[in-house]
This record gives C-alpha cells, sequence and structure tokens, in this order.
C-alpha cells in the first residue's frame, strides 16, 4: 500500500494532505472498503521506502 501510495503521489504531484484526501475519494468511489493512509504514515515512510516507476514521455516513446 505505501509504494502504491508513494507512486500516486509522484504521478499527481498532491500534497501528503490532499494525497489521503484524494485516495480516499477514490476508495469511496469505488465502493471499495479501504481507507488510506495518513499523512504522517506516508511522510515517515518516504525516507524508508524507494519507488521506482517511468511516466511515459508525451514527445517520444520511453521504456522502463
Amino acid at each position: 500500500m505505501v509504494e502504491t501510495v508513494l507512486m500516486v503521489e509522484g504521478t499527481f504531484k498532491h500534497p501528503l494532505r490532499g494525497l489521503e484526501g484524494f485516495l480516499n475519494l477514490v476508495f469511496t468511489l469505488m465502493n471499495v472498503p479501504l481507507e488510506s493512509l495518513t499523512y504522517t504514515c506516508i511522510s515517515k515512510r518516504l525516507t524508508a521506502v524507494e519507488v521506482q516507476y517511468c511516466l511515459p514521455n508525451r514527445r517520444a516513446v520511453t521504456t522502463c
């Protein structure tokens, strides 16, 4: 779950408090009985977890 939250943060560039609300809204719209991690939990994990992902380049196709 932590890696997924950090990937969403890197993709959408939400602040951590906004990210918590955004993910809770997504879970609500999907009718999934989950809650997002709190922003304090996310900020503590930022330094401990390293997430690698590629964002698509709009001009050229890149591979990861």
